[in-house]
C-alpha cells in the first residue's frame, strides 16, 4: 500500500550535480565531494574539533558505535544465544 495523494518532501541534502547521470554515474573528484559535503562539515565542526574527528571517521563512529549497532549486536548474540541453546 502507497498512498497516492502523498505529498513528498524532497530532500535538498545535495545539489543535483552531485547526484545526476546519464547511463553511468560521473566520478566525483575530491573538490566535489568538499563542496558536498561542505554545509553538513559547517554543521558538524565543533563537534568534529573537539573529537578531533573528520566527518567520514564521525558516521563511521556513529554507525558503528551509535545506539541501533549496540542494540543490533545485543539482539543478535540473544537470538544466537536462544537458537543454540
Amino acid at each position: 500500500y502507497y498512498p497516492t495523494d502523498l505529498a513528498r518532501n524532497l530532500s535538498t541534502r545535495f545539489d543535483r550535480r552531485f547526484i545526476w547521470f546519464h547511463d553511468t554515474y560521473r566520478r566525483l573528484s575530491r573538490e566535489d565531494f568538499e563542496q558536498m559535503y561542505a554545509e553538513i562539515i559547517t554543521k558538524f565542526a565543533g563537534l568534529l574539533e573537539r573529537k578531533k574527528l573528520s566527518l567520514a571517521e564521525l558516521t563511521y563512529q556513529n554507525f558503528t558505535l551509535g545506539e541501533s549497532a549496540v542494540e543490533e549486536a545485543r539482539s543478535v548474540a540473544a537470538l544466537l544465544d536462544r537458537w543454540l541453546g
